[in-house]
């Protein structure tokens, strides 16, 4: 069940709000050189209160609600204040050297298109499979832990998102995406989202530090509906609409985000129209009519 709570949302994307929380441990006495537990908690609690991103499309319109669409995906921001947390043992190594987890292949995330004739299937498999896992990419245990070394857990839910992020791309949007500007817009919400959900992986990994993350933070999208539209040609290529219902979820129940101040994604259903067509043997994601 995922919480019907809105979470704390900032009127401008989340990284530029990221300064008002900063915790630095320069500004520390000479006698106290180490985060305290309520200290390191504290650090925790902010990187979430400005990352749990609201649930589905949804999230789309109310985080880039002042933007125009882009002309081209914008990348993260170079100058993306930190926020200091406990140092852990000095072992810990890079991105990706100390992680189980196997970056997955374009070949094994592409869309096989003989699902092309049952739009059901084939919305489930964008939906509940293709973007859960995109959220989740990078959420080990191994990540968690050196992002908490890190001193700066924003910062490394972006490295670790972006050696995940165009290989979704690649394997699900059109060999032309940044050609649509809604792909362009759909790539962002979903760069936004899997940065936001790694944030609160790590930040809820934890119960040492708090003991109400039984379970670190998961998201995923769930279809209820789905209604196939009447192909249409574009181009001489043959394009499939598709309307669903859908809505994110998510488990707060089981860490810290149930809490009065967070109360993880709403739950909200959203009912998108995405277009698919067959390139080179697979199905991609054409274009997206937000609801």
């Amino acid at each position: 069940m995922t919480s019907n709570k809105e979470p704390i949302l900032p009127e401008e994307p989340y990284y530029k709000h990221y300064d008002r929380l900063n915790i630095e441990k320069n500004n520390q006495s000479p006698e106290k050189s180490e985060f305290t537990k309520n200290e390191k908690l504290i650090a925790l609690l902010s990187s979430i209160a400005i990352l749990l991103v609201v649930g589905g499309y949804a999230a789309n319109k109310i985080v880039h609600r002042n933007n125009p669409v882009a002309t081209e995906v914008p990348a993260a921001p170079a100058d993306t204040p930190k926020v200091a947390v406990e140092t852990a043992p000095a072992t810990v190594e890079t991105p990706l050297e100390n992680t189980a987890e196997v970056l997955p292949t374009v070949e094994s995330l592409e869309v096989s298109a003989s699902l092309i004739s049952n739009p059901e299937q084939l919305v489930k498999t964008f939906e509940e499979e293709r973007s859960t896992a995109w959220f989740n990419a990078g959420a080990t245990p191994e990540n968690a832990k050196a992002a908490l070394a890190s001193n700066d857990i924003l910062g490394y839910a972006q490295k670790i998102a972006a050696q995940y992020d165009n290989i979704y791309i690649n394997a699900l949007f059109i060999k032309n995406w940044q050609s649509d500007s809604s792909l362009i817009e759909e790539a962002k919400r979903m760069k936004d989202i899997h940065i936001s959900t790694l944030s609160v992986y790590y930040s809820t990994s934890f119960p040492e530090i708090d003991p109400r993350n039984q379970i670190p933070y998961r998201r995923g999208v769930e279809v209820t509906a789905v209604k196939p539209r009447q192909p249409i040609t574009i181009n001489g290529q043959e394009t499939i609409p598709i309307t669903t219902t859908q809505h994110d979820y998510d488990n707060s129940k089981d860490n810290m985000i149930s809490s009065e101040e967070y109360g993880g994604v709403t739950g909200q259903d959203n009912h998108p129209t995405t277009s698919y067509i067959v390139e080179d043997g697979k199905i991609r994601l054409s274009h997206v009519v937000f609801n």
